[in-house]
């Protein structure tokens, strides 16, 4: 889904697709995607926490598991993508991305 919050437009399904790749638990990608699709932002979505400065915003389930770094990299458990956020142009996001956007394209 497309959603534009205060002019700055966002595609919930390609986020999904990237919280995936990057390993993030699904409870935490369907409440960062329902909270865009609700018009909040990504600043808005979690509290300051030691997930800061690492693209991961954690559900708020998971926000009260997560004291240290320690804990937020103990969440995420199945990175396909081994180059650190924000790598998001990165040539290996790029093409991991593609193939599996392609291989949820087909199944659909």
């Amino acid at each position: 889904m497309k959603v534009n919050i205060k002019g700055l437009n966002f595609d919930t399904d390609a986020m999904a697709l990237s919280g995936l790749i990057f390993g993030y638990p699904d409870c935490c990608i369907t409440h960062f995607c329902d909270a865009l699709e609700s018009g909040l932002l990504p600043g808005q979505i979690a509290k300051p926490g030691p997930w800061d400065g690492t693209g991961f915003l954690p559900c708020p389930k998971c926000q009260a598991k997560c004291e240290t770094r320690d804990d937020v990299k103990a969440l995420i458990k199945t990175r396909y993508l081994s180059t650190p956020f924000p790598a998001v142009k990165d040539r290996e996001f790029d093409a991991l991305f593609n193939r599996m956007a392609k291989a949820v394209r087909e199944r659909s």
